[in-house]
C-alpha cells in the first residue's frame, strides 16, 4: 500500500471477519495511507472486518448491510487453568484495542457504555443503526442484490444473533438445492 501514490483509495468489505491481530494490521496499514479513504460494505463488514471499516474518512453501506460488532473470540482454547486466565486477560486486552478503534468513530452524543453493551451483545447493525452510532457513515443510493452464497452450517454455527433476513435467505437456498 505505501508504494500507491494516489489521493483517494477505496476499499470494498464483504467479510464475516477473521483474525484480530491481523485486522488490526489491516486497520492501521489503511489508515496510514495519506489519502482520503472511502470504504464501502457490499454485504457485510462482520467482527474484526467491522473494525477495518473504521479505518475509513467515509464508510458508505448499503440499507440492506450489515456491520456486526462483538467481543473478542479465542477459538480452539485448550490448557490449564493458567494459560485460560492468560487467554482471558489477552482477550480483555483485545477488546479494549477494538473500543479504542470503534470510538474514533463514536458520534459524541452515543455513550460509550452503550457501544460496550452492543458489542458484549453481539449486535447485528443496518445502515441507519450504524449512523446513530458512528460518524462518517452514508447509504448508498442504489440496493445491493446479490449475495454470496454460504453453507448454513458454516455460517450460522459462527454467530449466534444473526438477522432474520439473512437466515431468510439462506433457507432459501437449502430449499432451492433440496429440489430435484
Amino acid at each position: 500500500l505505501s508504494a500507491v501514490d494516489t489521493p483517494n483509495l477505496t476499499v470494498r468489505i464483504n467479510s464475516y471477519g477473521g483474525s484480530v491481530f491481523g485486522g488490526v494490521a489491516i486497520y492501521n496499514t489503511l489508515k496510514s495511507h495519506k489519502g482520503f479513504k472511502t470504504v464501502y460494505i457490499d454485504g457485510c463488514a462482520c467482527s474484526i472486518a467491522s473494525v477495518i471499516s473504521m479505518c475509513a474518512d467515509k464508510i458508505v453501506m448499503y440499507e440492506n448491510s450489515y456491520m456486526m460488532i462483538h467481543s473478542a473470540w479465542a477459538g480452539g482454547i485448550q490448557g490449564n487453568a493458567e494459560e485460560l486466565r492468560k487467554t482471558a486477560e489477552l482477550l480483555d486486552e483485545m477488546d479494549s484495542t477494538i473500543l479504542n478503534i470503534y470510538k474514533t468513530k463514536l458520534r459524541d452524543d452515543y455513550s460509550v457504555e452503550d457501544l460496550q453493551a452492543l458489542i458484549k451483545a453481539e449486535t447485528w447493525l443496518k445502515a441507519e443503526e450504524c449512523m446513530e452510532i458512528f460518524n462518517d457513515i452514508e447509504i448508498a443510493e442504489e440496493k445491493v442484490v446479490a449475495y454470496a452464497k454460504v453453507e448454513q452450517s458454516d455460517f450460522i454455527n459462527k454467530y449466534k444473533n444473526i438477522p432474520s433476513d439473512l437466515l431468510n435467505e439462506i433457507d432459501k437456498e437449502e430449499k432451492e438445492k433440496e429440489k430435484p
